[in-house]
């Protein structure tokens, strides 16, 4: 792929450039298609090898990611939820759901931990983090 060759051919001061305008053009991408930006960011990842970037520029740049932008992705799509059609039932439906989604991860990684013979706190902070998955596949 031509994104592939001329990052990796480019300098290394070069490619951080080179990658982030890769993310947004397939952000952007995404969002004319009608998907949201969150998955052309994720494709654009996909075609890059962590091994072009320094361990240590990408660790500074996912923590700055994590802290300043995630918090907005994760307002969007909550301001995006209608809730008109089905009134007081869809939110009663909507609590039962949470709510045996929630026990379902959780109680699948106590059970897998048990099964690795992982500490009950490291299952249940797995569980805990998988509650975010769910908010990507929608």
């Amino acid at each position: 792929m031509i994104i592939r060759k001329l990052i990796s051919s480019a300098k290394d001061e070069d490619r951080w450039i080179y990658g982030l305008l890769w993310l947004a053009l397939c952000s952007l991408g995404a969002d004319w298609a009608g998907l949201h930006y969150m998955v052309g960011a994720f494709l654009s990842g996909a075609v890059l090898d962590s091994k072009w970037f320094k361990i240590e520029k990408m660790d500074a740049f996912r923590n700055n990611i994590l802290i300043s932008i995630m918090p907005f992705y994760f307002l969007s799509t909550g301001l995006k939820t209608t809730w008109e059609m089905g009134g007081a039932g869809a939110f009663v439906a909507s609590g039962i759901l949470l709510a045996v989604s929630v026990a379902a991860k959780i109680l699948g990684m106590v059970a897998s931990g048990r099964i690795l013979n992982w500490e009950l706190s490291e299952s249940l902070l797995i569980g805990w983090l998988l509650q975010t998955k769910a908010l990507i596949l929608i």
